[in-house]
């Protein structure tokens, strides 16, 4: 037996990310079914402020629809450290 299968044996709702430093697409699936997808803008004049309106906006989706597991996107390529930098503060944040 798994270590996720003794947490949470059955993930009825899926939510797939594929996060930026100013959106983050989504979909989440119930099942075999797409119940919602979409790209959400982030708004902030620095990247504090982006950091914090994408944690915001990304659990107000998360409660809204009951997600069990969340599938995050990995950053194939990034075209700067700072960059990087940018998109790990991002992914910790939602």
């Amino acid at each position: 037996m798994s270590f996720v299968s003794r947490i949470k044996p059955h993930a009825d709702t899926v939510m797939g990310i594929d996060a930026s430093t100013r959106s983050i697409a989504f979909c989440i699936m119930r099942g075999k079914d797409v119940v919602k997808y979409g790209e959400i803008f982030i708004n902030g004049a620095n990247i504090s402020e982006r950091i914090l309106d994408s944690k915001r906006k990304m659990r107000a989706l998360k409660n809204e629809f009951n997600v069990d597991y969340i599938v995050i996107e990995s950053a194939i390529m990034v075209r700067s450290a700072a960059v990087a930098i940018k998109m790990a503060y991002v992914y910790g944040a939602i």
